[in-house]
């Protein structure tokens, strides 16, 4: 049962170590990140790292991605609604 436990958590730490690097936040390096589907209506990405981020589906509403690094970032489907990206470096 011990052995199973600890192959359990050695499972799990990985997911949870990535949600943790991958929590939307105002300057927050989330290069890379699977944001599909995902409902951050009025989220605070101001400065953000995103190249290569996911976000097809997700609900950006009112998001304000200002001055974030989108390069090679994907909003296919996203809502994009009244979204903020004054400054925002979408090059490449």
């Amino acid at each position: 049962m011990r052995l199973a436990l600890l192959l359990l958590s050695l499972l799990v730490l990985p997911f949870d170590a990535l949600a943790e690097r991958c929590r939307p936040a105002k300057g927050a390096d989330l290069a890379g990140c699977d944001f599909s589907g995902a409902k951050l209506e009025n989220a605070d990405l101001r400065d953000a790292r995103l190249e290569g981020a996911i976000f097809r589906g997700a609900n950006l509403k009112w998001a304000n991605l200002a001055g974030a690094r989108l390069k090679g970032a994907n909003f296919a489907d996203s809502d994009l609604f009244h979204a903020t990206f004054d400054q925002a470096d979408m090059t490449g």
